[in-house]
């Protein structure tokens, strides 16, 4: 009776365990984990991190940054990769493009932001996070 018992036990933790850790978290080196809540996640890519100084009027000289950031939705079970341009002089950011993914990986939504204006980082959020990240890069 005992391992039945115990058998039934370890077969529930085992089938929450998959459940509640459907989406693995990126590793580092590569993902520096940015911030997280119970309905959202995000990772910045180090792999793909480009700084350079801006050319265009207005702004030349400034120091910024490409790369791209993953957001992880935990209601919905999505996962979001979003390319960034971030301005640190400025301190704006616009979204170069966003690809929105299922739990099955494929692909649910697309945007392509490259003719988007940059807008200010809003104080207390997950965009303010990854610019105090990246500029002390």
């Amino acid at each position: 009776m005992k391992k039945v018992f115990f058998f039934f036990v370890v077969m529930i933790l085992l089938s929450v365990n998959l459940y509640a850790f459907a989406f693995e978290a990126p590793q580092p080196p590569r993902w520096i984990w940015v911030d997280s809540t119970d309905i959202q996640g995000a990772w910045i890519d180090t792999q793909t991190l480009h700084f350079y100084k801006r050319n265009d009027y207005m702004h030349n000289n400034h120091r910024s940054v490409n790369y791209w950031v993953m957001y992880y939705y935990s209601q919905n079970n999505t996962h979001v990769m979003e390319r960034v341009s971030m301005d640190f002089y400025c301190r704006t950011a616009k979204t170069l493009s966003e690809t929105t993914y299922n739990d099955k990986n494929e692909v649910i939504n697309f945007y392509d932001g490259a003719y988007s204006s940059y807008e200010d980082i809003i104080p207390n959020t997950f965009g303010e996070e990854e610019y105090y990240i990246l500029s002390t890069m």
